[in-house]
C-alpha cells in the first residue's frame, strides 16, 4: 500500500512521531512499571509487527490492536478552538490544516508527496477563538465521546482487555495571572508579568475527565508547548498515565485568570 503525505490527521504519522522522542521527554503517571510496559509495546520497534492497523475507514475501531499483547489503542486529536463566536463556526486547526494544503497543494495534497512530513501551525492570535475554556472543552468533548465506546472496541476485538487512548495535543501554551489588569496587558503583549504556567496534568479540570474516562492507558503527546524550566520542559514532550493509579488532587487554576501565551 502506498504511503500519504504525513500530517497528523493520519494515524501512523502521530505514533511514528511519538516513536521519535527522545525517552528523556516522556514522563510517567502512575505505576512505574504499568508505564513502563506501554512505552515498550508502543515505542520498541520489537514490538511493532504484533500491532494491526485497523485506522482505516473500512475496519472495525479502535485505530490499533494487538491481540498477542491483548491491548488495543485508539487515536485522537484536541486543540483550543473554541468552535463558535456569536453562533457562526470557527475552523479548528484541523480544519485550517486541511484547507490551506488543499488551496495550496490541491485536493489530491496528500497523494503529491509521500516522503514528506507536514507540519502545520496556524496563526492562533486572537484571544477569544483559541482559550483555555476551549482547551478543556474540547478535550472533555473528544476524551468522553471515544470513552463511550470502549465497549464496542472490546467487542471489536475481544482479545483485547486494555485500551490506550493516544492524545495528540496541539493546543496553545496556558499560563495564569495574578489579576485581571494583568491579563489584559499579557493579551497586548506586554513583558515581563508574572504568572503561573499552565500544566494540563496538574490540573484538576483535566484530571477530572480524565478520572471519569474508562480507558486503562493515556498517551498524552504535547506537540507545542515548549517553555523550559533549568533546561528542561514544564510540560513533558509525552506523558504516559496509569488511568488507574492516576493522582485526584492537583491545581485550581481560576478560568478568568487564563491567559494563551503568544
Amino acid at each position: 500500500m502506498v504511503d500519504s503525505m504525513k500530517t497528523l490527521d493520519k494515524e501512523s504519522e502521530l505514533l511514528s512521531r511519538f516513536r521519535a522522542i527522545p525517552r528523556s521527554n516522556i514522563k510517567y503517571v502512575g505505576s512505574f512499571f504499568s508505564c513502563l510496559r506501554i512505552e515498550i509495546v508502543t515505542r520498541s520497534i520489537l514490538f511493532r509487527k504484533s500491532w494491526g492497523d485497523s485506522s482505516a475507514k473500512n475496519t472495525l475501531p479502535p485505530d490499533y490492536h494487538n491481540d498477542k499483547h491483548h491491548i488495543m489503542m485508539e487515536m485522537m486529536r484536541v486543540d483550543d478552538c473554541v468552535g463558535k463566536v456569536d453562533n457562526e463556526h470557527i475552523p479548528n486547526s484541523f480544519e485550517k490544516e486541511t484547507r490551506n494544503l488543499k488551496e495550496t497543494l490541491g485536493n489530491d495534497y496528500k497523494k503529491i508527496r509521500e516522503d514528506v512530513s507536514i507540519y502545520f501551525i496556524p496563526n492562533s492570535n486572537i484571544s477569544n477563538i483559541f482559550t483555555y475554556e476551549g482547551y478543556m472543552n474540547n478535550f472533555r468533548r473528544t476524551i468522553l465521546k471515544h470513552s463511550a465506546k470502549i465497549d464496542n472496541y472490546k467487542k471489536n476485538y475481544p482479545k483485547c482487555k486494555k485500551v490506550i487512548f493516544f492524545i495528540s495535543d496541539e493546543s496553545n501554551e496556558f499560563c495564569e495571572v495574578y489579576s485581571l489588569a494583568d491579563k489584559e496587558k499579557l493579551e497586548q503583549g506586554a513583558k515581563g508579568i508574572k504568572v503561573n504556567w499552565h500544566i494540563p496534568y496538574l490540573d484538576n479540570k483535566f484530571i477530572d475527565i480524565i478520572n471519569e474516562c474508562k480507558c486503562d492507558y493515556i498517551i498524552w503527546f504535547q506537540h507545542y508547548k515548549n517553555f523550559k524550566r533549568r533546561k528542561r520542559l514544564l510540560v513533558p514532550r509525552a506523558l504516559i498515565i496509569d488511568v488507574k493509579n492516576f493522582k485526584t488532587k492537583g491545581i485550581d487554576y481560576n478560568d478568568e485568570l487564563m491567559v494563551k501565551v503568544k
